[in-house]
């Protein structure tokens, strides 16, 4: 699966390998993994969660495919820019009847997705929606791809394995791995790309990613036993860390805000609150504690704490307009 691109997807201009950084922590330097470069609309694990459908349907010879989101789900923009980029034809089902507008909308009607809204009642029920929807355009099952709403499931879990390969080829030495979760699909994505690569170690795997990484999974909402119930249901060992919701999903507080607008000007990367910025403040948090006990110490070389953070994305820029995530 490695570098695939589908038919015409080199319009996208995706930068698939964008590489390990140093961030600026007020705990002290870790890693971070900038996916948000990989693409101002198609980024972070909206990529990496769309490339094992992409390839799947690519083997399939479909050309039309259809999704889920709401009236602010960034997997619905991504994915149709994905699919634009790739010569296909996109049908988005969306959350609610009612008339809708604004900028994800936009972005997605823009790139050619046909967005068709059904009530949240039937929305509940993803198989009814499709079967609704698809009679409604005059579709036959047979003649569509089917990608989940988050781009969650067994082909969502591909796209990581790419990234955990550039990590061993970076030789950046690292134990442990943090990132913001709402539906799972990265969680797992990086867990078990990280246990096929111990599974199958080279020289230059054992001296980068050693026996036991751990990957630190925030909640951004409350749904602790859907992740876990998808974590067991895919063989994979979660670290699933919750008190770091601030309210719940699409919420904020002053003091995080204020966290992350300071951690964005001092690193000139774009964070957002109500997604990465939870995951960034827990792991500062965990940094502190780490160092009072003692138990974490710097690189000597590099003078960077063994820490990867994982930049999923949250901000989506489009002719100059930035979009904070709203709905995973």
């Amino acid at each position: 699966m490695s570098d695939f691109r589908s038919p015409n997807m080199t319009s996208l201009r995706l930068q698939l390998h964008p590489g390990l950084e140093v961030l600026h922590m007020p705990a002290g330097d870790v890693w971070i993994q900038r996916d948000d470069l990989i693409h101002p609309i198609v980024s972070g694990n909206k990529w990496r969660k769309l490339v094992g459908h992409l390839a799947q349907l690519k083997v399939d010879g479909k050309g039309i495919l259809v999704t889920f989101g709401g009236a602010y789900s960034n997997h619905l923009v991504a994915t149709a820019v994905a699919a634009q980029g790739s010569g296909l034809r996109s049908i988005g089902i969306l959350r609610g009847e009612e008339a809708m507008q604004n900028h994800y909308l936009d972005i997605a009607s823009g790139a050619g997705m046909q967005l068709v809204g059904v009530s949240r009642s039937l929305y509940r029920d993803k198989s009814a929606a499709l079967e609704q929807v698809l009679h409604q355009l005059d579709l036959s099952p047979e003649n569509v791809f089917v990608v989940s709403e988050g781009g969650s499931g067994p082909l969502g879990l591909i796209g990581f394995e790419e990234l955990v390969c550039d990590w061993i080829n970076s030789k950046v030495k690292f134990h442990h791995v943090f990132h913001a979760s709402a539906t799972g699909t990265t969680a797992v994505g990086l867990r078990k790309a990280l246990d096929a690569s111990e599974l199958n170690m080279s020289n230059n795997a054992e001296e980068v990613i050693p026996n036991g990484v751990t990957v630190h999974s925030i909640l951004v909402l409350k749904n602790k036993a859907e992740q876990l119930e998808f974590a067991q249901r895919h063989a994979a060992n979660l670290n699933l860390i919750e008190g770091y919701e601030f309210g719940g999903y699409a919420r904020s507080t002053e003091a995080l805000d204020n966290f992350v607008q300071s951690l964005s000007i001092l690193n000139n990367i774009p964070f957002e609150s109500i997604y990465t910025g939870k995951a960034l403040f827990a792991m500062n948090e965990w940094l502190i504690a780490q160092k009072e006990m003692d138990t974490l110490q710097v690189d000597d070389e590099t003078g960077v704490f063994p820490v990867v953070f994982l930049h999923t994305g949250g901000t989506l820029n489009y002719s100059g307009v930035t979009l904070p995530v709203i709905d995973s």
